[in-house]
């Protein structure tokens, strides 16, 4: 039988962590089939490689590259997958069965819908700050991201805007989002926790700082400056109507009721 889903699952240095994500995904027990590939980006620790090499012989697929990050990573992953949707799962994460449970039904009975995701239960080093996901909204993805990577995706979405950018200097799941938005697949939020992020000292997440950041920026802005500014101007003008109706808010209230109740009836006499 053909997989419905790819679970795809690049891996450095982490096979003492990869255990839990294999479980997390094999604790599914629901109708639809899924495989599991897994990407080893060039790892060198020996405990690692002695993990993978004992998962090869237990039937696991493992594609086997030099170091190139996890965006080249997780687009060989994508290249060798079967499935029609994508779950993209970080070696030292956790999915929840109720995502394939959940997400499936969402994308097989909304095609306009192109990327499913849910909240995350945080674990590890909580004393660093976590992200919060909420009803997605593409004009807040020009200031920062808050959706994570661990998503389901369709594969025809990954394809048309090209898979993920190898070159930018980290936050490649962001700069995927930003092109998502300028295609008219839609986004879905499940408001539950559907899977668990692991905080960890050593993590890509662990590495950001002042410098990091204005690269990321210089780079998401010269790729998208087009699409940049004319969010900017969409934000500007409700920034101006906000300032109006903070100004005049009787005003702007009774404008607001007379346009939604009563001027299409007046247009129609």
């Amino acid at each position: 039988m053909s997989p419905l889903v790819s679970v795809i699952i690049p891996c450095y240095n982490s096979g003492t962590y990869l255990p839990e994500a294999l479980s997390s995904v094999e604790a599914y027990r629901g109708s639809y089939a899924y495989e599991i590939i897994i990407i080893n980006d060039g790892s060198t620790d020996a405990y690692t490689l002695e993990y993978l090499r004992e998962l090869e012989t237990r039937g696991y697929p493992i594609l086997h590259q030099e170091n190139k990050g996890a965006a080249a990573a997780r687009n060989t992953g994508v290249r060798a997958a079967r499935g029609k949707y994508l779950l993209l799962l970080d070696s030292d994460n956790r999915i929840r069965p109720a995502y394939l449970e959940k997400g499936i039904p969402v994308l097989e009975s909304r095609p306009d819908v192109g990327v499913v995701y849910g909240n995350a239960h945080f674990f590890g080093d909580t004393t660093r700050k976590g992200f919060k996901a909420a009803v997605f909204d593409g004009s807040q993805l020009f200031i920062s991201n808050a959706l994570d990577m661990c998503t389901l995706v369709r594969k025809t979405v990954w394809e048309q805007v090209g898979g993920l950018d190898e070159q930018i200097p980290g936050c490649e799941d962001w700069e995927f989002w930003i092109r998502v938005t300028q295609t008219d697949w839609q986004f879905f939020h499940i408001s539950e926790t559907l899977f668990d992020y692991r905080i960890r000292q050593g993590s890509l997440s662990d590495f950001t700082n002042l410098e990091t950041d204005d690269r990321i920026y210089a780079y998401l802005y010269a790729k998208h400056a087009r699409t940049i500014r004319e969010q900017y101007q969409i934000n500007l003008k409700k920034a101006r109507l906000y300032d109006k109706a903070i100004e005049q808010p009787f005003r702007y209230f009774f404008k607001f009721i007379f346009n939604k109740y009563f001027k299409k009836t007046k247009d129609k006499v």
